[in-house]
């Protein structure tokens, strides 16, 4: 899952991930030692992470600079995704937020999410809509806010359009769906108060899923 996340946010051609994980998985075959899967995991957690928060210099550089050491990361994540940027917003902090629930799912015999898959995509859904059927509104800031906002293929975003949130969550539950468009909406949708989706369910929902993204950053 982590290594779609990468796949389908990065450079198709240039997976700079790569060259840092062979780096380690070299170390390993030298010393002779032979890790197991979870060790595996958290190495390329660790390389997923620290490539995603170094803004002051370029991939390339980056990818070979991990071969010796940690970097030196500047973006603040918690203000990145505090901020208001609607579709602006960077794919991969969708991306990476369903893998964080993913990996975190209590019930995981649910059979659409059994059947959930990181999958491409590229269409930002606005959960409360810019315009909205029945002429609502809510503050500019919340609107294009990390918060009420969930990536979704072009198909699954024209289905949901312009409809109130209660009908969004009718849909989104159908029985004819066999797995979950987004994790994120789950966590939305799952909500008894959606219906009245409003500026402070959208803060709390934010907050939320920012402190499990910073969570996960800080048990690497």
């Amino acid at each position: 899952m982590l290594q779609s996340v990468l796949y389908f946010t990065g450079d198709y051609l240039r997976q700079f991930w790569l060259t840092p994980y062979l780096g380690y998985l070299l170390r390993y075959k030298v010393s002779n030692f032979v890790p197991n899967g979870n060790e595996l995991l958290t190495v390329l957690e660790d390389i997923d992470n620290q490539l995603s928060t170094c803004e002051n210099i370029t991939d390339k550089e980056a990818t070979y600079k991990l071969l010796d050491g940690p970097l030196d990361c500047t973006l603040d994540v918690a203000a990145y995704l505090k901020s208001s940027k609607g579709t602006s917003f960077k794919h991969y902090w969708f991306q990476k937020l369903e893998y964080v629930l993913w990996k975190n799912w209590v019930d995981r015999s649910d059979l659409k999410f059994k059947a959930f898959r990181i999958s491409s995509k590229n269409s930002v859904e606005h959960v409360f809509p810019q315009n909205h059927e029945f002429g609502e509104r809510i503050t500019e800031s919340d609107l294009h806010s990390f918060g009420n906002l969930a990536l979704l293929s072009v198909s699954q975003n024209s289905s949901y359009s312009d409809q109130d949130v209660g009908k969004k969550k009718i849909d989104f539950f159908s029985s004819a769906k066999t797995s979950y468009d987004s994790l994120k909406l789950y966590h939305i949708y799952s909500d008894d108060t959606v219906k009245n989706w409003k500026e402070t369910d959208i803060r709390k929902h934010q907050s939320k899923m920012i402190t499990l993204i910073l969570s996960h950053y800080s048990q690497n």
